[in-house]
């Protein structure tokens, strides 16, 4: 079978209707993701900053990745994501602790894992570096979701820099076969039928 693919009344693409099909659905994810960062730059652009701490240490960059190593803001449940942070130290800093929240568009905090819950104790911070912070299977289901990233030490007492939701990543299952569609999470649950 045969398609043809338009824009604006424009012939784009002719050929195999699955080819078609794939092409429309990659254009479409590439101006979703155009449409969220240049929405993102505006708000930006008129938010005031959401950013405290007494920046002893500074998050100077952080870098929503893909399994490739490479920016993505779009990802589908299962993938990876790897956020990158970082950071530079003003002083030695013997006690820091790396987080990460996120939150959906609705303001729900969903999750804020951080490096002294999950037992990774760091040496001093000296100078500049990085963290990585590794979900190696998105379980979020199709939604907005806003990351903030922060530097604490380790009793929670002082504050060294915290970006309050200034990241944003999206999934999208629209052409995923099966994908779950309610709710927040996908938990794996299986099914089973046991009969009568």
């Amino acid at each position: 079978r045969s398609s043809d693919l338009l824009e604006q009344g424009n012939l784009v693409m002719e050929g195999d209707a699955e080819q078609v099909v794939s092409q429309y659905i990659e254009r479409n994810k590439e101006k979703a993701e155009a449409r969220l960062q240049k929405k993102r730059a505006l708000q930006k652009k008129h938010e005031a900053p959401k950013r405290w701490g007494n920046r002893k240490v500074e998050i100077v960059d952080v870098r929503i990745l893909n399994a490739h190593d490479a920016e993505q803001r779009i990802f589908k449940t299962g993938d990876e994501l790897h956020l990158r942070i970082r950071y530079r130290a003003h002083e030695p800093i013997p006690d820091a602790v790396f987080g990460m929240a996120i939150h959906n568009h609705q303001g729900v905090h969903i999750t804020g894992p951080n490096t002294q819950v999950a037992g990774l104790h760091l040496p001093p911070l000296e100078g500049e570096g990085e963290v990585l912070c590794n979900i190696h299977n998105l379980s979020l289901l199709n939604g907005l979701y806003h990351v903030s990233v922060a530097i604490v030490n380790e009793a929670d007492t002082d504050t060294y820099d915290y970006h309050n939701r200034q990241y944003d990543f999206r999934v999208d299952n629209a052409d995923t076969p099966g994908a779950e569609k309610f709710g927040l999470v996908t938990l794996g649950v299986q099914w089973q039928f046991l009969g009568k």
